[in-house]
C-alpha cells in the first residue's frame, strides 16, 4: 500500500513540474479579430499559435525589366482606399502611380450560409464580393474570375503585380513580386494551421500592439523556464529535450516519429520555410524568427534539441509573438 502512495505521489510531483508556471489564455487581435491561444510560461507570455495576420503592405516590391515598384502608403478615405506606388528605373524615382478602389459601390456583402457555387455574380471588370470571411475578386486583372483571397489588401496587392506585369514594358517581360509573408505553396488552407511564413523585416513590425518579436535572450528564457540549457558550438543549440518539451505533441502536423517529454502549451508547429528557390520542410521542421540579428530558432521531427543560428533577411519563417512586460 505504502509503495501505492510512492508511486501516486511521484506521479503527481512529474504532472506538476511538467505544468509549472503554465496559463493559457486567449487573445483576439484588434486588427482582423482572429482570436490566438495564449500560454504563460514563467513570466513570459507566448502566443500558442503562430502568427495568421495579413499586413497591408505586403508586396514589398515588384521588379520588371529596369523598372522596381515599390510599396509606399496607403490611405482611406471613406469608401475609397488607395494604394500609393513609387516607379523607379535603374534605382533612380521617375514616377508614382496611385490605385484608388470604392470597395462599397462595388462590394457584396453575403452572410456564411449563403448557398451560392460563387459568393456572387459578376459585378464587372474590378468586381469585388464578400462573403464571411472571404474575398473574391472577378476580374482578368487579378487572374480570372471566381479567384479567392484572405482579405481586400491580399487582393489590391495582387491587382497591383497584374497591373505592372501588363504595363512598363511587354506583357510576356518577367515581374517579380517580393512579398513580406506567404502561405506555404501559397495555398491558404495552410494558413489556417501553420500561419503565414514572414520576411525578418516584415515579422518585426508586425505583431499586434502590446506583443512583440521576441529576441534571443527571451527566447533562450523561456528555454531556461522548462529546464533546457543553451550551448554554443558553432552556432547556438538547446540541450534539456527543449524541442520536445515546447512543440505540439502527437503526429496531426509532425510528422512521425515526434516524441515529446512534456505538454508545456506552447506547441511549435513544423510550418516549413519560404526561400526563393521555393517551400520546403513543412511537417519535418518549424522555423521561428528572432528579432535578434536575423537569427532563427529549429525545431525539428526526429530531434529533441533547438539550433540557433543566422539565415538571409528575405527567408520566410514563421512568427510567435510574445506579450509585453
Amino acid at each position: 500500500m505504502k509503495n501505492k502512495y510512492l508511486l501516486l505521489s511521484i506521479a503527481i510531483i512529474i504532472i506538476a513540474m511538467n505544468t509549472v508556471g503554465q496559463v493559457k489564455g486567449t487573445f483576439k487581435d484588434p486588427r482582423d479579430g482572429k482570436v490566438y491561444k495564449t500560454v504563460k510560461i514563467g513570466t513570459q507570455t507566448w502566443m500558442a499559435e503562430n502568427l495568421a495576420y495579413y499586413p497591408q503592405d505586403n508586396v514589398k516590391y515588384i521588379k520588371k525589366n529596369n523598372y522596381t515598384f515599390k510599396y509606399n502608403h496607403i490611405v482611406k478615405n471613406g469608401s475609397h482606399l488607395c494604394y500609393y506606388w513609387d516607379v523607379y528605373n535603374n534605382g533612380s524615382e521617375v514616377n508614382s502611380i496611385t490605385f484608388c478602389y470604392d470597395w462599397e459601390s462595388r462590394t457584396r456583402n453575403f452572410s456564411e450560409n449563403t448557398e451560392l457555387e460563387y459568393p456572387c455574380d459578376k459585378l464587372g471588370f474590378y468586381g469585388i464580393c464578400y462573403k464571411g470571411h472571404e474575398y473574391w475578386a472577378y476580374s482578368d486583372m487579378v487572374g480570372g474570375y471566381h479567384k479567392k483571397y484572405p482579405s481586400i489588401d491580399a487582393l489590391a496587392n495582387a491587382y497591383a503585380e497584374e497591373y505592372f506585369k501588363g504595363r512598363w514594358g511587354g506583357a510576356n517581360d518577367q515581374t517579380e513580386a517580393i512579398y513580406g509573408c506567404v502561405a506555404y505553396d501559397n495555398k491558404q488552407e495552410n494558413v489556417k494551421v501553420y500561419g503565414y511564413l514572414y520576411t525578418w523585416e516584415t515579422a518585426k513590425k508586425n505583431c499586434p500592439i502590446g506583443w512583440h518579436l521576441p529576441n534571443d535572450e527571451e527566447w533562450f528564457k523561456l528555454i531556461n523556464n522548462i529546464g533546457g540549457t543553451i550551448t554554443k558550438d558553432n552556432w547556438y543549440s538547446s540541450t534539456g529535450n527543449a524541442g520536445d518539451k515546447l512543440k505540439e505533441p502527437g503526429t496531426l502536423h509532425w510528422n512521425s516519429p515526434n516524441v515529446t517529454s512534456g505538454n508545456y502549451g506552447f506547441y511549435a508547429l513544423p510550418g516549413g520555410e519560404h526561400h526563393n528557390s521555393g517551400f520546403r520542410s513543412i511537417g519535418e521542421s518549424g522555423f521561428y524568427w528572432s528579432s535578434s540579428h536575423n537569427s532563427r530558432f529549429i525545431f525539428y521531427y526526429n530531434a529533441n534539441e533547438i539550433n540557433i543560428n543566422t539565415s538571409q533577411f528575405e527567408d520566410g519563417y514563421s512568427v510567435r509573438c510574445l506579450k509585453n512586460m
